[in-house]
Order: C-alpha cells, then sequence, then structure tokens
C-alpha cells in the first residue's frame, strides 16, 4: 500500500487536497490498514475514484462445480472431470478427446460450436455411447443443455440454449467507504464496473475514460475493505494472480 498528498490551489482559491492510494493484492477480497490513520477535515467534502486497476484475466468458467462431463458405453458410467481453468469450446472438446483415448473411445463423439446460432454442437460418431446432463455438477449449463438432456444414437445434437461460455459479463470493484452509487434501484457500494476486453490468459489494463468520484462516508480512515465480484454479486476466483489498485482521495475546501 502507498499513499501520497498533493496541494492544488486553483484561482477562486479553493483548496483541494489530492491522495493516490496502491494496493496490491491476490485475493479478490482485502482489507488494508492505513497507518497512521487518514484524518479528514470535516470542513471539507470528501471523495475517491478508481484511476486504473491492473490484474489477469484468470477467472474459470470451469470449475469444480460444473467440470463434468459424463457418457455411458454400452451401460458402463464414465466421468471426465475437466480442471479448473478458463476454456473455449475447443480446448473443452481437446481435453475430453485425450480423455477418450485412453478410454480407448477415441472417435466416438465431438463437441463444436455454431457460430451461427451462438449454441453447441455434440456430435455422436458411435451407436454405443448415450450422453446424460441430468448429473450434478455436470458441464451442461455451459454448453447450453438443459437439466433433463439424455443424448444417444448417432448423429448430431444441437443445445438447447446459447452457450454460457463467459461466466463474467461484469466486473464489480465494491468498496466499504462510499456511498452514492446504484444498481438497478438499490444503492450499492460500487466503486467502479467494467467488462473485461481480453481473453483468458492476458492482463487486463483498465483506465476509466472519465473517472467518477463518490463520497466517503467516514470522518476517519483506519482501513479500506475492497472486494471484487461478477454480475451476479459472486466473488471473482482469481487463483491467485495479483491485482493491483490506484485510487484518488479529493478532499475540496
Amino acid at each position: 500500500m502507498d499513499y501520497s498528498m498533493n496541494l492544488f490551489l486553483p484561482y477562486n482559491k479553493m483548496r483541494v487536497e489530492s491522495q493516490s492510494i496502491v494496493l496490491n493484492s491476490n485475493k479478490s477480497e482485502f482489507r488494508n490498514s492505513f497507518y497512521p490513520p487518514l484524518q479528514l477535515d470535516p470542513k471539507g467534502k470528501h471523495e475517491i475514484a478508481l484511476l486504473n486497476l491492473d490484474m489477469y484475466h484468470s477467472v474459470p468458467n470451469i470449475d469444480e462445480s460444473n467440470n463434468k462431463f459424463i457418457y455411458y458405453c454400452d451401460d458402463e458410467k464414465f466421468i471426465i472431470e475437466i480442471p479448473t481453468g478458463s476454456y473455449e469450446i475447443k480446448e473443452i472438446d481437446n481435453f475430453i478427446q485425450k480423455i477418450l483415448i485412453k478410454n480407448s473411445h477415441d472417435d466416438f463423439f465431438d463437441i463444436k460450436a455454431n457460430i451461427t446460432t451462438l449454441k453447441c454442437i455434440l456430435n455422436i460418431k458411435n451407436g454405443c455411447i448415450k450422453i446424460n446432463f441430468n448429473e450434478e455438477n455436470s458441464l451442461k449449463s455451459l454448453l447450453g443443455f438443459s437439466d433433463d438432456t439424455v443424448l444417444e444414437g448417432v448423429g448430431e445434437n444441437e443445445g438447447q440454449n446459447i452457450v454460457n461460455i463467459l461466466s463474467v459479463n461484469s466486473i464489480f470493484v465494491n468498496c466499504d467507504i462510499i456511498e452514492g452509487s446504484y444498481l438497478n434501484d438499490s444503492q450499492k457500494p460500487i466503486l467502479y464496473s467494467f467488462f473485461p476486453n481480453v481473453s483468458p490468459g492476458y492482463k487486463i489494463v483498465e483506465k476509466p475514460q472519465s473517472v467518477v468520484y463518490l463520497p466517503i462516508t467516514l470522518p476517519v480512515l483506519n482501513s479500506i475493505y475492497i472486494w471484487l465480484t461478477d454480475q451476479n454479486h459472486k466473488l471473482l476466483n482469481l487463483r491467485g494472480e495479483t491485482i493491483t489498485l490506484r485510487l484518488h482521495l479529493k478532499s475540496t475546501f
């Protein structure tokens, strides 16, 4: 954590105190303490904004909650568990094909994307194969198949829904010392939100084009609590990657 102060004296003699606060963590929720505490003059107007955020796009779309692909061959059950990670449809199929080869079931079925309908196509090539998505922690939602789907018989099967390959549509940077931010009709402690504009595995360098300052609710800042969530208010899984935020605290008198 690092913070510094500058003073500005505009021609109208309004005084502005400016402090830069840099925070680092390898967790999606963390608290940093200020020593000594930051005393905010009650005569001033105090606001804070996000200036930039650096992190890697490491949030997985497959984890222990949806990593199982279950199929049967001649009524024998096989479970393929996909490691936690960020996958495209092609990468999911590549991993499954490697396991099929180990199971001596190579070229029994494959998975591909229909770029026109944005749905998944599961192509069964061997009549002994039956694929059951009615299992706990399966890939059904990500691939766009419904809960009760059981596929069997040679031929192509398209998912009922659009693939849900993007687990994160928006990242919310939440902060416990602010007010004045709303999500729909409710006030929420969201300091900033953005859509990750790089592919998984690449670095996100986010700099707001228009910096928005929000009021600070406390007279003394002993600490600041930051947590990053997705559009469903679920904490992001950063998988141990470092996140760096630079905040700007502005006091006007």
